[in-house]
């Protein structure tokens, strides 16, 4: 097994041997086949299931990133289930969750590990948190409630609603004036 640049737990050598791994070569033609045979979810589920598996997921980010911690490793094992069962490995697939989804379905805003997430998605154009950072709690818990998730959302929100809603006093309509217009100057 010393064909490996970086170091492989002790506790995945016969699980190597069974998958007939032998080199770093052949590490990361197995998980680059493994990936395309499932969806990332589909995967995430079998990293959760076997432990082993997941410990030689994170050496194969490891020689593809040239030694750089996994992602994941960044994480308590209770988060990392969340991401895995999520199909997010990387910050690439992060960042395209948060293009769909809120990262809050990914790590709970009291997370110590919130913050640092949020950062990664901050500068991401069209990330979902990132629309509703413009509004104030009240406003914002308001707008979840009718499902309005961003901008587009928003106008159609505007059209048919008028803004007159229970729950969004004068303050909350000017507020999501406030935040349309200057949406719309910068398109």
């Amino acid at each position: 097994m010393s064909s490996f640049r970086y170091p492989i737990p002790n506790d995945t050598k016969l699980l190597l041997r069974i998958l007939d791994i032998h080199s770093e070569q052949d590490l990361i033609d197995y998980f680059e086949s493994e990936i395309q045979k499932y969806s990332r979810v589909e995967f995430g589920w079998m990293l959760f299931k076997n432990t082993k598996m997941k410990k030689l997921f994170y050496c194969y980010q490891s020689h593809i990133n040239n030694e750089e911690i996994p992602f994941l490793m960044n994480f308590a094992p209770v988060v990392q289930k969340s991401f895995l069962l999520s199909g997010v490995f990387d910050v690439k697939q992060l960042k395209e969750f948060a293009l769909t989804d809120s990262i809050v379905l990914l790590i709970g805003s009291y997370s110590k590990y919130y913050d640092f997430v949020r950062e990664i998605v901050r500068e991401e154009d069209g990330a979902l948190d990132n629309f509703y950072d413009h509004f104030s709690t009240r406003v914002r818990c308001r707008l979840r409630y009718f499902e309005v998730e961003n901008f587009h959302d928003l106008g159609s929100f505007m059209r048919e609603t008028n803004l007159d809603v229970s729950g969004l006093g004068v303050k909350g309509k000017q507020e999501i004036l406030k935040v349309w217009e200057r949406e719309m100057m910068r398109r």
